[in-house]
């Protein structure tokens, strides 16, 4: 008697533990991100945008010196 109690206690321990972390990998963290980490990443990303116009630019203007005349 004491052992299925044991055991069945163990197992719904272990099922809540597993839903927790599961819930953690596949869930949105429901915390509010730091003010400085959304400022870091708004600026990685606008950094990148620049990078990837003076790209088009760049390729642009490289298409236009080696398009052959007619």
């Amino acid at each position: 008697m004491l052992t299925e109690i044991i055991t069945t206690a163990s197992t719904f321990m272990f099922l809540a533990w597993h839903l927790a972390q599961t819930g953690r990998r596949y869930l949105p963290s429901p915390r509010i991100p730091d003010h400085r980490s959304v400022a870091a990443i708004r600026a990685r990303i606008e950094g990148e945008k620049r990078v990837a116009a003076a790209s088009r630019r760049e390729a642009a203007r490289l298409a236009t010196q080696l398009a052959p005349t007619t």
